[in-house]
């Protein structure tokens, strides 16, 4: 029975704007899931490079090495690659003048086509998750070597009401999408283009047929891959060599969680919290999360139904409070509330701590005067011209943005869009290229970003206090990987 086909309906518009939802409702799925293995990781663990995953190297002699990444950055860097899925299942609903249905999931009922996650656990700590999180991205044996048309003969062409994996899902789209493809101009102003600046060579702003299929095919090879141990194809992996999680996104979801297992089994210990003692260290950390939670997905709902900028802040608010709720010794719930209040409007943001501009502005309204403030209030982003607003930009990495221009001073962008990568700013992350390419080459990233800030500070507002920094780097920042090569300090 298990291989029977399932029942099938021809594509019309009403049934291609509900499997559209669908998979939205999938990429939303796996949000909570993942955010509760990476924050069941005690904090001070989060930077042990641990786990061996082999990436790409041109200079070895077949073409591969393996380097040690921790397991929170291993798990992160697919959470960070969920919402660019998601931004594209958005995106590509609004490209056909659908409105998408972003609602929280219901983390007991998963889409039908994680029907081999029924019975498993969805909330827990890594160790909880850990085959949970495998089962989501298993490939389907039929797409181990998927083509480059996702238009081919392979799994279903139809609508079904239930599919038997994420394969099956959007290959059925394709020929739905490809059916009913009429792009509406009128929705350019919902689509969003956060993850641009990261991967350059996928086109996020969905205007074209092939812009939507390969948008498809780069959702199902990211998550799934091409079969254990062979890498993304060259244009779904960060343009950009120093991008944020570079080398991991070459991998898919699957080996990079197939990874942290094959650890697990030989007998190695990821540090987690405990969640068999309680111990209430934060009162209001459940309410906070579902409070904080509910908003997120509001917040995502009215963004992608309007002409608003993407607001993600949230999500790093959201990992804060699911934290908590681990240091309490209990799991989070992702519980959500009716009618959450939205975030206030963030007064001056900013890329990182020590960057405040007024007492009170830093990271949970920290800071007793400029320059004090601990972390970014800046929307949680990974690459240049993925900040929302001026002031946001981290590391202004050398790449070249759509403007042609190279944005090296940190927080010095004008704009939206035009911002360096990275916010908060690793306190890792520094300028590597040349003195002749960079003014500021071999500097901290931080520490020009600083420098910058209190001189034109200073300047603008003579006679106002500005504090020193404490010297005790935050510790959302240490969470933060950098994205240019190491440098011994």
């Amino acid at each position: 029975m298990a291989n029977q086909p399932l029942p099938e309906t021809n594509w019309t518009k009403e049934n291609l704007e509900k499997a559209l939802n669908v998979a939205i409702a999938v990429e939303l799925f796996t949000i909570p899931v993942y955010l509760s293995a990476a924050n069941s990781i005690v904090q001070q663990n989060r930077n042990d490079k641990i786990i061996p995953v082999t990436i790409e190297d041109g200079q070895a002699t077949d073409g591969t090495k393996t380097e040690n990444f921790s397991a929170f950055n291993v798990i992160m860097s697919v959470a960070v690659q969920e919402m660019f899925h998601l931004t594209l299942a958005c995106n590509l609903c609004n490209a056909l003048g659908f409105r998408p249905n972003i609602v929280a999931p219901d983390l007991d009922n998963p889409p039908s086509c994680l029907s081999p996650i029924k019975g498993m656990p969805v909330r827990g700590t890594l160790n909880d998750l850990i085959d949970t999180m495998i089962a989501i991205e298993k490939p389907d044996e039929q797409y181990i070597e998927p083509p480059k048309d996702p238009l081919s003969t392979n799994g279903p062409i139809n609508y079904q009401e239930s599919y038997k994996s994420i394969g099956d899902l959007y290959h059925a789209l394709a020929y739905g999408v490809k059916k009913f493809w009429a792009y509406d101009k009128e929705n350019d102003q919902y689509q969003k283009n956060n993850f641009q600046g990261k991967y350059q060579k996928i086109n996020q702003i969905i205007k074209t047929l092939d812009d939507a299929l390969i948008a498809m095919a780069c959702i199902v090879e990211e998550g799934e891959g091409v079969g254990l141990g062979k890498f993304m194809s060259p244009e779904y992996v960060p343009t950009e060599a120093g991008a944020m999680f570079h080398d991991l996104d070459e991998v898919s979801h699957w080996d990079r969680f197939l990874d942290i297992k094959k650890y697990m089994k030989a007998g190695n210990t990821i540090p987690q919290y405990s969640t068999t003692v309680e111990a209430i260290v934060h009162p209001d950390a459940t309410a906070n999360l579902a409070q904080n939670y509910s908003i997120l997905i509001q917040q995502l709902h009215d963004d992608f139904s309007t002409d608003n900028a993407l607001d993600l802040r949230g999500m790093q608010q959201t990992q804060d409070y699911a934290t908590q709720v681990f240091e309490n010794g209990d799991i989070p719930q992702w519980n959500t509330i009716a009618d959450p209040k939205p975030w206030p409007p963030v007064v001056n943001p900013h890329s990182c701590q020590g960057l405040n501009e007024c007492a009170g502005q830093g990271y949970g309204n920290t800071g007793t005067a400029a320059g004090d403030g601990d972390c970014a209030t800046a929307a949680t982003h990974g690459c240049q011209e993925s900040n929302n607003c001026k002031n946001q930009g981290g590391c202004g990495y050398a790449g070249e943005t759509t403007k042609g221009k190279k944005q090296f001073a940190p927080r010095a962008n004008a704009c939206k869009n035009l911002g360096g990568c990275m916010s908060p700013i690793s306190p890792d992350q520094y300028y590597n290229q040349s003195k002749k390419e960079n003014p500021y080459a071999g500097q901290y990233v931080w520490d020009v970003a600083r420098a910058l800030f209190k001189e034109n500070y200073t300047k603008a507002n003579p006679g106002k206090p500005f504090k020193d920094w404490s010297g005790v780097v935050s510790q959302r920042r240490l969470n933060v990987e950098a994205n240019s090569p190491k440098k011994s300090k």
